[in-house]
């Protein structure tokens, strides 16, 4: 018969196979979503060699990130946007909720010494890896929690119950060696 912790033990390693197999998913579809919005934005911010109008009146460009859907908010939004104002940025287009595309003319470049923002960052609020990791970490603590009370629960349920040997049928009682067997009267013969 299997030990109870040994069976606990091989349930909560299915658990975090499974967990890993959850977490790899993830990671993998953020990571394809990733690409093709890099791709999306090259496509928006492709300039040829001859420069377009834009360019030639003296314009850059950025996009400003946030992980999760931070620009969803109109507060945020404004906010964001206020402070993008101190260096001169000026929103140019929402892409997403967590993508905003700015611009300023060169000129503007002058005046980032008095900005309290630094006016090339490319992410607001915490980084995506950051809070990637932070998502994985919260739910592998949720996960593993309820894994190791779910093991206390079952340790308890199954520890107090009393187990007993399954009876088997009565084997034949063989005779012993030391006694002998009685002699065997032979039949008289007759002359």
């Amino acid at each position: 018969m299997v030990p109870l912790s040994a069976l606990m033990l091989s349930v909560l390693t299915v658990d975090a196979g499974i967990q890993m197999v959850i977490l790899n998913r993830i990671w993998r579809s953020r990571k394809h979503k990733m690409q093709q919005e890099l791709q999306e934005e090259e496509q928006l911010t492709r300039y040829d060699s001859t420069p377009p109008a834009e360019q030639a009146k003296g314009w850059e460009f950025k996009i400003l990130r946030t992980s999760g859907n931070g620009f969803r908010g109109s507060k945020t939004l404004r906010r964001v946007c206020q402070e993008e104002s101190q260096a001169g940025w000026i929103l140019l287009e929402k892409l997403d909720n967590h993508r905003l595309r700015f611009r300023r003319p060169l000129s503007a470049r002058e005046q980032d010494h008095l900005c309290s923002i630094d006016p090339y960052r490319c992410y607001y609020g915490l980084p995506e890896e950051l809070e990637t990791l932070l998502t994985i970490a919260g739910v592998l603590l949720i996960m593993g929690s309820v894994a190791y009370f779910s093991f206390l629960r079952a340790q308890e349920f199954f520890g107090g119950l009393q187990t007993q040997s399954v009876p088997t049928a009565p084997t034949p009682r063989r005779p012993r060696a030391a006694e002998p067997a009685p002699p065997r009267r032979q039949p008289a013969q007759q002359p």
